[in-house]
């Protein structure tokens, strides 16, 4: 979960697209984000919804986050080891969770970040993300979908595109039970996805989005929320449970006063071209990977 902090974290911000497995050379699509506390702790993840604001999990405001942290975003060159560079400091104040969030439910794991300065929008550097799916429709069952992540097959700190199926929501009811016992039961406000693939079985990050085709656009249709981050690769089943953001779409728009459509026709262009994704920022812990 957005609690956990693991004891060394890397993050490598890349440029360019990749076909999977593949390291990402480049970074066409720079709208996602990394959270930290002081120069070394990311617990969190998200993307650019528009200059005034990030799109999240509300599990990533918890209550243990000092008043004042860290966000990064763009193409700034990362030292490994030696922590994060060009950080904006953003506040837990300004986090807006959806109202019927609670920390006991996976249900309803949405949350906005106002910033109080809005982002300079650069081309190639820092730009909106893809726009949000709002169709409760879409996407159906067996459907594709990619996502950041890391192989769990593969020791690189660098992020890869990473592909899945939107399964049924049974499916994921062991990623349910095993980090939430209370909850016994997952809604149609969340997405359940999968993957039978050993060489597709990826690590994600709370508050990263996932990407489908909608309506012929690739839209944002997900948020990371549980199963993000197995401990141990061989513990891990290959479910992820994503925020269903059709579900939260009119809920969006009406905290930020607009879709947030910005770079999906970009993406659209590159999954064409065989280089799906996205720009991203890596953050591994050793001992998961080891």
């Amino acid at each position: 979960t957005a609690e956990t902090m693991y004891s060394a974290i890397f993050l490598v911000i890349v440029s360019g697209g990749l076909s999977f497995g593949q390291e990402e050379p480049a970074n066409p699509f720079p709208f996602l984000v990394a959270f930290s506390i002081g120069q070394q702790e990311v617990f969190c993840s998200g993307s650019i919804f528009n200059e005034n604001y990030i799109l999240t999990a509300a599990q990533c405001g918890h209550s243990d986050l000092p008043d004042v942290f860290n966000m990064h975003v763009g193409s700034s060159v990362v030292e490994i080891r030696t922590g994060l560079s060009n950080p904006i400091a953003v506040h837990k104040s300004d986090y807006i969770v959806h109202p019927s969030w609670r920390t006991d439910f996976p249900e309803n794991d949405v949350a906005l970040l106002k910033l109080r300065t809005p982002l300079k929008l650069v081309a190639g550097k820092v730009e909106k993300g893809p726009a949000i799916n709002s169709d409760p429709a879409c996407p159906a069952i067996g459907e594709s979908c990619v996502y950041p992540g890391w192989n769990c097959e593969s020791r690189s700190f660098v992020p890869q595109n990473c592909s899945m199926d939107v399964y049924s929501l049974d499916a994921c009811q062991e990623v349910v039970s095993f980090e939430n016992k209370i909850i016994k039961t997952i809604s149609n406000k969340q997405l359940c996805t999968g993957t039978n693939s050993t060489a597709e079985k990826c690590r994600t990050y709370t508050g990263l989005p996932l990407f489908g085709q909608c309506s012929g656009k690739q839209l944002v249709i997900g948020i990371a929320s549980l199963g993000a981050y197995p401990v141990r690769c061989q513990e891990y089943s290959g479910l992820k449970v994503y925020t269903n953001v059709a579900r939260f779409s009119e809920w969006i728009k009406s905290n930020t006063g607009e879709s947030g459509t910005g770079a999906a026709e970009a993406v659209t262009r590159q999954s064409r071209s065989g280089i799906t994704l996205l720009s991203v920022f890596g953050m591994l812990g050793l001992q998961a990977i080891l």
